[in-house]
């Protein structure tokens, strides 16, 4: 199978064309951010580049150092003589246009924008940066990267990253990531910050009889198990209720009932949990990610992903399971609003204002704040991977918590991502949920062994259970 990805943007090859520099590009899985492409591509942090660009009173700075190393916005502000702030997401996005969403390259390609290079750049004999998309890495010499931004100013105005030096020092018996290989094994940056998140935050626990319901096996005695558990929780019991009336137009009281004859014990159970799992969360009601639009969300990808996977797939999937995931996909939110609260107020505001804006870019601009600093580069998907997989639940569920967002994953349990990723486009439609645009990712769909028109008859088909949805989301926020 063979995936598509950005090409090297046309503008970046006519930039190095023009300076005579010659360059060789090092492919690698998608990743999210340049911490995991110089991972992917077995690259030093130090010998990897980035640029992050800020808006002054009257100019636009971009500075430019290695990954290793941590950007002193004071001291760069100072150096430049004027308050420095950074660069708005959407102002981002226009000045790299023609690159994937995220991806700066660390070159002189504007004239309106004043570069500043920090010195330790210079002792590297080859740098490396993200090629304008997702799944290259450009290699270039250290003299001609210095030939290719003659016009820079290079000016100290960063500090070593002790976070990361410590990582290093643990893991290979040295703090000189000059010499110490990347990770190997499955010890990776992404793990080490998990390490130090789990060391900081208190993760919220999973209620005991949510763990015991999570471990029931279907037997002779399950049904009856598992309705008694499910009463325990009366909040839970009514979402159920809720559910199997949005699924039946049939109106119960009888717990029993819903889980031997409406749904089934395998649906019953994964439904259950779906509910109860995201309510340890302390999070707001109102704005675009708060409970209320949360739940929406929630409920109708997950109606949506169920109604896809009951159709004759390439590889057929679980129609629960794929409930369960699209209901979750984005609890990540939820532990990130839990944990991060002015942050996630702040994320609420950005998402309010640029509903256009894809929420992995307002996300790292607003976890890049305050507290939620440990966290930058991982976003809601990895933060919901992390609590998915504490809480034991189904690998589908933590894929589909990771990957949702991404268009190219192709691993275990792909199907269950991809048929999420398919809804929230659809969604975003008639305003709902946190896709980039409405646009369906055929690509997806051909894997998957869908056409468009099934896929739009379908959705049309769901839109017309629109009340029913509105009503369970709200029994659930509530």
């Amino acid at each position: 199978m063979v995936l598509l990805s950005m090409a090297i943007p046309k503008t970046m090859q006519q930039y190095f064309r023009q300076a005579q520099i010659e360059y060789q590009l090092i492919r690698h899985p998608r990743t999210a951010n340049p911490i995991q492409a110089a991972e992917s591509s077995r690259i030093s942090l130090n010998q990897f580049i980035s640029a992050h660009v800020y808006q002054g009173e009257d100019k636009l700075v971009m500075a430019v150092t290695t990954l290793h190393r941590v950007i002193d916005v004071g001291q760069l502000s100072r150096l430049m003589k004027q308050t420095l702030q950074p660069l708005s997401p959407q102002a981002l996005f226009l000045l790299f246009k023609e690159c994937e969403c995220g991806v700066h390259p660390p070159i002189g390609m504007h004239d309106h924008v004043e570069m500043v290079i920090d010195p330790k750049v210079r002792q590297l004999s080859k740098v490396y940066f993200e090629a304008g998309n997702h799944t290259e890495v450009m290699c270039v010499d250290g003299k001609a990267y210095q030939q290719l931004t003659e016009q820079a100013l290079w000016a100290p105005f960063s500090r070593e990253n002790l976070a990361l030096e410590t990582m290093y020092y643990r893991r290979f018996g040295s703090g000189d990531m000059r010499t110490a290989p990347i990770a190997e094994d499955c010890l990776t940056v992404d793990c080490e910050i998990k390490k130090r998140f789990e060391r900081l935050y208190a993760i919220p626990k999973l209620p005991s009889h949510i763990r015991r319901i999570s471990e029931i096996q279907e037997g002779l005695s399950s049904v009856q198990e598992l309705t008694r558990m499910i009463e325990e929780d009366s909040q839970v019991a009514a979402q159920l209720l809720d559910y199997v009336h949005s699924q039946t137009n049939r109106t119960s009281d009888n717990i029993q009932q819903a889980v031997a004859e409406s749904l089934g014990f395998d649906a019953a159970k994964q439904i259950t949990l779906g509910f109860a799992l995201t309510k340890p969360f302390e999070i707001p009601f109102e704005g675009p990610l708060g409970l209320k639009a949360h739940w929406r969300h929630a409920t109708y990808c997950a109606r949506f992903v169920k109604i896809l996977a009951a159709e004759k797939l390439t590889d057929p999937i679980k129609p629960d399971l794929a409930y369960l995931s699209g209901l979750l996909h984005n609890v990540g939110f939820l532990l990130f609003g839990h944990l991060f609260q002015p942050e996630f107020k702040l994320l609420n505001k950005l998402v309010a204002a640029n509903p256009d804006s894809p929420i992995t870019t307002l996300e790292k601009h607003a976890i890049g704040m305050g507290q939620a600093k440990h966290v930058l580069g991982m976003g809601h998907g990895q933060l919901g991977a992390w609590l998915m997989k504490g809480w034991h639940m189904p690998e589908a569920i933590v894929v589909t918590q990771k990957e949702h967002h991404s268009a190219d994953y192709r691993g275990a349990y792909w199907q269950y991502s991809a048929l999420t990723k398919i809804a929230n486009h659809l969604l975003k439609r008639i305003g709902i949920g946190d896709a980039s645009d409405g646009k369906i990712p055929y690509l997806l769909l051909a894997d998957l062994g869908l056409s468009d028109r099934q896929v739009e008859m379908l959705f049309a088909d769901m839109m017309k259970q629109s009340a029913n949805l509105d009503a369970l989301a709200l029994r659930c926020a509530a």
